[in-house]
């Protein structure tokens, strides 16, 4: 029913509007000193011992019409209307908690509150948090006030049916979300795929019940460092909207205030449980927050600070699980950079560092994507080739490897020219992962006595050996 149609709304069927007025009094007015203008209100908890009497059946298309509604706002909006027409009123609003809920024959909310706010004849039956008021209907007898303490009690009823069980959804829908979040953090999702999740979330919950005028978004605002710096959004009402609500949730790692989960709606307010909701999402900002530092903890400590590469001991623990698979082919590359001290000597140390860095990049060029590159310390390298598919694949990595690395680099305190000496060591049953190690360092060694810039394999007794049967190949 429009604005317009309800401001015209006048008595309905099987209703008595006339019998629960006063008679008139003399001049027109009806007795007691008010007006048409004056309005009523009623409690919730009211009602009478007996039966409503003559208005049974506008109760009884109460009942009816309240039977088949929704969810709240419905309940409040059917509730009045069938309120308005039964007291024969032409406005009125229904409150909860002192706010207008459901308004009829004014324009908005802040119609409503200037109809509260006019005052008049009150008739208030018991206490509570929902009021339905009614204007214009004139002063009522005492079948009227029983008639309207009675429609204000069912529709009491109906109002704490109604939010019952649209909390028992949300109930639903938050724990759905939540434990949606709660995966992504358990599978070590992406850091900004997890806020992600929960604006999504959050904004899910909050918007459920958004209607026609009425649109609610949610957004995160970190700060801190760059890695725990970000933002988030869901919803595509204005957060800077004039006469928006707004509600914020701060976000706290480990007890250090990060950030604020903000929710932003125009049309009406935010609820003490949607309140309640916004927080529960923000904890889950901050365990994804603390989340995302252990993990970047972990890998710092298993990832060489210099390069990114992994480090000699997460290399060790890879080559031992690869060592413990059953059947297929391994290859381990020991690979050490000559002439690396001239550079930090004529140079410095960044830029030796820097160099580093380089032949890190390089390494990842040139291996497989199955194949892992690892840097074990000072300007010593190594790399595991799972199932190289014959020996001539781990020699032409090799060999690729020594011609990345030997090419100059343009430093910015110079450019630099280093080589690479390379050991190979082939997969032997029961040969430890620290072993094969050794046993391609031994081959290193013997790349360096030939010359350097070249490769060898060691061999299952321990001799520099040729690789398929052929010759040892030089890097070029």
């Amino acid at each position: 029913m429009s604005g317009q149609d309800r401001s015209r709304c006048g008595p309905g069927p099987n209703v008595l509007t006339g019998p629960h007025l006063r008679p008139a009094g003399p001049g027109g007015r009806e007795e007691g000193g008010t007006t048409e203008e004056d309005h009523v209100v009623a409690g919730r908890d009211g009602g009478s011992a007996g039966p409503p009497g003559p208005a049974e059946g506008g109760l009884v298309a109460l009942l009816a019409a309240l039977g088949g509604c929704g969810d709240e706002e419905e309940v409040a909006r059917t509730g009045l209307e069938h309120a308005v027409r039964a007291l024969g009123g032409t406005r009125g609003c229904v409150l909860h908690g002192g706010d207008p809920v459901a308004w009829l024959g004014v324009e908005d909310r802040e119609g409503a509150r200037a109809l509260v706010a006019a005052g008049g004849a009150v008739a208030a039956a018991g206490a509570g948090d929902d009021r339905l008021l009614v204007a214009g209907c004139g002063p009522l007898d005492g079948d009227g006030e029983e008639l309207l303490a009675v429609l204000a009690g069912v529709l009491g009823l109906a109002l704490r049916t109604a939010r019952a069980v649209e909390a028992a959804r949300g109930r639903q829908r938050l724990a759905a979300h939540l434990h949606d979040v709660q995966r992504a953090l358990a599978h070590r999702s992406p850091h900004a795929e997890v806020l992600q999740r929960v604006v999504s979330g959050a904004h899910a919950c909050l918007s459920a019940d958004d209607r026609e005028g009425s649109r609610t978004s949610v957004h995160l605002r970190l700060h801190g460092t760059p890695e725990e710096r970000g933002t988030a959004s869901a919803g595509d009402s204005d957060p800077d909207a004039p006469g928006a609500e707004r509600v914020a949730a701060p976000v706290s790692d480990l007890g250090a205030f990060v950030g604020a989960l903000v929710a932003t709606r125009t049309g009406r307010g935010f609820s003490a449980l949607e309140e309640a909701d916004l927080r529960a999402f923000a904890e889950q900002v901050g365990l994804a927050l603390t989340g995302a530092r252990t993990a970047r903890a972990v890998e710092d400590a298993l990832h060489d600070s210099i390069t990114g590469l992994p480090g000699r001991a997460h290399f060790l623990e890879t080559l031992d699980r690869a060592l413990l698979e059953e059947g297929g082919d391994l290859a381990l590359l020991f690979v050490d950079l000559d002439r690396f001290k001239e550079v930090n000597d004529l140079l410095g140390h960044a830029a030796g560092d820097e160099l580093l860095v380089v032949v890190a990049d390089r390494l990842r060029s040139a291996v497989r994507g199955t194949d892992v590159a690892a840097r074990l310390g000072g300007d010593e390298f190594a790399v595991l080739v799972r199932d190289p598919a014959g020996p001539e694949v781990v020699a032409a990595l090799a060999e690729r490897i020594i011609r990345a690395v030997s090419s100059p680099v343009a430093l910015r305190a110079g450019t630099a020219s280093v080589g690479a000496s390379v050991g190979v060591a082939l997969r032997e049953p029961g040969v430890p992962a620290a072993d094969l190690l050794a046993q391609a360092d031994t081959a290193m060694y013997a790349a360096k006595r030939a010359g350097r810039g070249r490769f060898r394999v060691h061999g299952g007794a321990g001799d520099d050996s040729q690789l398929g049967g052929e010759q040892a190949a030089e890097g070029r």
